[in-house]
């Protein structure tokens, strides 16, 4: 086999070229790997209830929000005006002519709904803010304050809403989309239930450790003891195990149908974008 030329200059004559050292797939994971701390996580998560004032915490990692609902007919309506706000804001800072090069990402990537231990079935109220919610953003529902439920009465009210969900048409994360093999399909059917949860931010001390958990009369109930609550399984759907997921379903087919959308409104506007487009978005006839 004939010798290709050597270009002057380049390479050192009898020089052995030796490799700087293993190459394979792991060398692209670790260049994730250092993109992502050197950048830092997203996660926004948009947590739901009844609760007595709004409340929103902002950290690196997560940025969360909690609204308060249920005090009128139209309820849901700041829930979703908030959402399509989010969409709308992004959707303006890629369409710039010079825009940043990373664009800061406050899209919700996920919904946890709370529902109220009632034991019985879903309110006409939740029906109707999930029924609104499930179209939108990545939904995940939770059963809060289970404490106030017996295992035998936890476990019948997550079947009576899964098949209050199932009866109204009701999709939540992780979606059917998301099934591409047996496998992941039954994976994924194994998290699509509400997860009973109870929340502390009190340590007690426990067998010589602090514990986070809510103390009674007749014990201690511990947030991440698999045996009093689900709380470590919801915590492992959100990081571990679907956090990259989330993510991938907002902006692939969520945040597209969105901006889909909003595009195809705008090209019938002779006056381009418009100035205020994201307060007609929450309108029943877009989400």
């Amino acid at each position: 086999m004939r010798n290709r030329p050597r270009a002057e200059g380049l390479i050192p004559k009898n020089k052995t070229i030796l490799p700087f050292g293993y190459v394979g797939i792991d060398a692209v994971f670790q260049q994730m790997k250092r993109r992502a701390m050197k950048r830092g996580l997203a996660l926004n998560l948009l947590i739901v209830g009844e609760f007595p004032k709004l409340h929103v915490v902002h950290l690196q990692l997560w940025g969360s929000g909690m609204v308060y609902f249920g005090a009128g007919l139209t309820c849901w309506t700041p829930i979703l005006r908030f959402i399509s706000e989010q969409y709308e804001q992004y959707l303006v800072e890629e369409r710039r002519l010079h825009r940043k090069c990373h664009v800061p990402d406050t899209r919700v990537h996920c919904c946890l709904y709370c529902i109220p231990p009632s034991g019985h079935m879903l309110r006409p109220l939740d029906v109707e803010v999930l029924k609104r919610l499930s179209p939108v953003v990545n939904l995940v529902p939770v059963i809060s304050k289970a404490d106030a439920l017996t295992p035998t009465e936890r476990t019948t009210f997550r079947h009576q809403i899964q098949a209050d969900m199932a009866a109204h048409g009701i999709d939540f994360f992780p979606q059917i989309i998301l099934d591409e093999d047996p496998l992941t399909t039954a994976g994924n059917q194994a998290l699509r239930m509400p997860f009973a949860v109870v929340g502390s931010e009190v340590e007690h001390e426990q067998d010589g450790t602090n514990v986070l958990g809510r103390k009674t009369s007749w014990g201690i109930i511990e947030v991440e003891n698999p045996a009093h609550c689900e709380f470590v399984h919801l915590r492992d759907l959100l990081i571990r195990s679907h956090m990259q997921d989330m993510k991938d379903v907002t902006e692939k087919v969520l945040y597209e149908a969105y901006r889909t959308r909003r595009l195809a409104e705008s090209d019938k506007q002779s006056d381009g974008l418009l100035s205020n487009g994201s307060q007609h978005l929450f309108n029943e006839s877009y989400l």
